[in-house]
């Protein structure tokens, strides 16, 4: 994948576009959110996701995507087998 000047590898992925993200979140595939970067660690971040339990992780940078603290962010919740085990 080549970064925005065209000068070698990115490690983010390409956003979606933006009629793609409104259909994913009316369909249940993507959930908005704040994003919540960690004091401790910036490579830890949460996003709290209105009508879910629980605030979810995203826990590296890459999967951060270009976000920063308080954006308001689109996520995919990944399958149950790639979750972070014993993560408290």
């Amino acid at each position: 994948m080549k970064d925005e000047q065209g000068l070698g590898d990115s490690i983010y992925n390409e956003h979606l576009d933006f009629s793609e993200l409104l259909i994913g979140i009316k369909e249940g595939r993507f959930f908005q959110g704040r994003l919540n970067v960690s004091r401790l660690s910036i490579e830890e971040a949460t996003v709290n996701v209105q009508g879910l339990r629980q605030e979810i992780l995203i826990s590296d940078i890459k999967s951060q995507n270009r976000a920063l603290n308080g954006d308001i962010v689109a996520i995919e919740i990944l399958p149950k087998k790639k979750w972070l085990k014993n993560y408290k």
